[in-house]
């Protein structure tokens, strides 16, 4: 069953009912209503059948039945919402009809009501962090696993696949456990609390004689960042069983954080220094600055060193001193690709930018619908991700320029660091099903070809594409197919050798050795986005190699390999992605490397500051 904006989105269209909330339940309420008139009239018919033959049928209807069932106690009922008021709703009707609700899905505003449930052992499925697509889902917190288990809820940690790719559920339950929720119960959420929800803990959920041999072996602990699957066993039949080691993770398991607060401002502090960081990785070397100090004057790094090279001034107000704390300092993480800043809540057209389907001219800059008043944004600084560089939201072939900003300040001209950062072209599927000219692959290639030598005739410092083409802004290349990175390198090398290029997606790129040496070679960043594949887009992602990608890339030598979220609900996320390419080979530089001075390279933004220490 579906409460909320679900139902209402599917039937409203239609001009059917239910078209809003209250529809929902006089629906599901009539509903109940006749499957009650006919469980009775089945009671009835039953006990007359006891003591004397029929001869007419027991009363039936296939639609009513599943209620009929529902009213008998025979199935679980599983309820998709969101808000306070559809629990509400859904409640009241489980308290007319005497029905049983087993779970509420989703449920990301559950945390604020947890008594709602605790009282009713309604067990509460929902997601570690996925927020922000629509409003139903706008004001869900991370804490939420902890808060509804510290109320005794039983909560379940769900996928929702192909949204969330089914093969990386466990990483739900390390982002629960770093936010607050216990080990114990992290792993019972992927365990024991759904078995017990969907009424099969009898035969699956824990590890007890008797009951189903269902058992993995991990190459670390479960909720340890980039821990994988060595061999699973469903009913006591190997079904997977790894042909490539994996080494256990040196990356610690994420540390659980409860004190993290709800309450965060800006504070401005010009001035300040933090003394004895245990390292500080500069990213200028590959080695970090132990036991550091750093000095910031007026908003700019005066120096970093030792206490001998880099003496904190007496007088100076803002000193945090964490010596002997063994905390590590990094540059401001850099996030790239989505469209953080553009919209608030994708789902609802009048609050974001809207979506560019045709080529523009002239051309379109992200730096024109940029808005600082956005949740994702001060999502991604709290997760320390100090500068964004954000492309228009575009299916089209060129999409228009990318906009660099730092996540803080009161309107865009406050925070945009270069407002033409690099031209945005995509290639692939997402053209060809938007239509026009640049309908295949082929064509895509040829429209390019066409548009970049009608930029060299014009030859006009306005036009983005020349810019490109000359090489004094990035082209920065959506695409996720190797064969198609690979037309594009062709026509880098043999026609527009002054390219600037950066391939962001690449999903293939870590399947092919000699494709690997050629963005070497010709010194193309690669941005990794997303690191972690799912394969819903499966004539795109035939040979994603997924977190060993980033690993494969450094070792051939890519100038800069990046890694980004297209998904701005997990901008913040950017350094466990880092971590989790880290498992997979990346070394601590690179993996620092890849969301900051790695992908400054990539858009040219060195210049600025960005991704070091310096």
């Amino acid at each position: 069953m579906a409460a909320g904006e679900n139902p209402k989105g599917v039937y409203g269209p239609r001009d059917q009912t239910p078209s809003t909330r209250m529809g929902n339940i006089w629906v599901a309420r009539n509903l109940l209503a006749q499957a009650q008139t006919l469980k009775a009239q089945q009671d009835q018919w039953d006990c007359i059948a006891a003591s004397q033959p029929q001869s007419n049928p027991r009363p039936f209807s296939s639609s009513l039945e599943p209620l009929v069932a529902l009213l008998r106690d025979q199935v679980k009922l599983f309820v998709h919402c969101y808000k306070i008021v559809d629990f509400e709703a859904i409640i009241r009707l489980q308290d007319e009809f005497g029905i049983t609700i087993s779970a509420f899905h989703h449920a990301l505003e559950a945390y604020k009501v947890p008594s709602f449930f605790a009282s009713r052992n309604i067990t509460i499925s929902t997601f570690a962090d996925m927020w922000g697509y629509k409003m139903e889902a706008f004001e869900s917190s991370v804490r939420a696993p902890k808060i509804l288990t510290d109320a005794n809820v039983k909560v379940s940690l769900k996928s929702d696949h192909p949204v969330i790719f089914a093969k990386w559920l466990s990483y739900e339950a390390v982002k629960a456990y770093h936010y607050g929720l216990s080990e114990e119960l992290a792993l019972r959420a992927l365990t024991r609390v759904p078995a017990e929800t969907i009424g099969l803990d009898n035969r699956i959920g824990t590890l007890e004689k008797g009951k189903d041999a269902d058992v993995v072996i991990w190459n670390a602990h479960p909720l340890t960042l980039g821990a994988a699957p060595l061999k699973v066993f469903i009913e006591g039949v190997a079904v997977y069983d790894t042909p490539i080691p994996i080494d256990p993770p040196s990356v610690l398991p994420l540390v659980r954080n409860t004190s993290l607060s709800d309450d965060v401002g800006v504070v401005q502090v010009p001035s300040y220094a933090i003394r004895g960081a245990s390292l500080v990785w500069v990213m200028t070397s590959a080695d970090p600055v132990v036991n550091a100090n750093i000095v910031v004057d007026n908003g700019i790094i005066s120096c970093v060193g030792t206490e001998a090279t880099c003496p904190i001034p007496n007088g100076l107000p803002n000193v945090y001193d964490v010596s002997g704390l063994d905390l590590t300092v990094t540059p401001g993480l850099i996030s790239a690709d989505g469209s953080v800043g553009l919209w608030n809540v994708d789902a609802e057209e009048a609050d974001h930018d809207g979506f560019q389907m045709t080529e523009s001219i002239p051309m379109v800059r992200a730096a024109d619908g940029l808005r600082l008043d956005n949740r994702h944004i001060s999502a991604a600084w709290a997760g320390g991700v100090t500068s964004i560089i954000t492309p228009p939201m575009s299916s089209s072939l060129i999409g228009g320029t990318s906009v660099a900003f730092y996540t803080v300040g009161d309107t865009a001209t406050d925070a945009i660091i270069r407002p033409v950062t690099a031209l945005h072209i995509n290639i692939g599927n997402i053209v060809k099903n938007a239509g026009g000219q640049s309908s295949t692959i082929s064509g895509q290639i040829a429209d390019l070809r066409a548009a970049f030598k009608g930029s060299i005739q014009s030859a006009s410092v306005e036009d983005p594409v020349y810019l490109a083409v000359n090489g004094s802004i990035p082209l920065v290349v959506k695409c996720d197919m190797a064969d198609q990175v690979d037309s594009l390198l062709r026509l880098q090398k043999n026609e527009f050798p002054a390219l600037v290029m950066t391939v962001l997606g690449g999903g293939e790129l870590g399947a092919y050795s000699s494709l690997a040496q050629r963005l070497a070679s010709q010194s193309v960043s690669v941005v990794l986005s997303p690191l972690r594949r799912a394969t819903k887009d499966t004539f795109e992602n035939l040979r994603a190699t997924g977190p060993a990608t980033a690993s494969f890339l450094n070792q051939a030598g890519v100038s800069a390999v990046g890694i980004a979220s297209n998904d701005p609900a997990y901008v913040r996320n950017i350094r466990w992605e880092a971590g989790i390419a880290r498992t997979y080979g990346l070394t601590n530089y690179a993996a620092l490397a890849s969301i900051t001075s790695a992908v400054a390279q990539a858009f040219s933004l060195q210049d600025t500051g960005l991704g070091t220490i310096t």
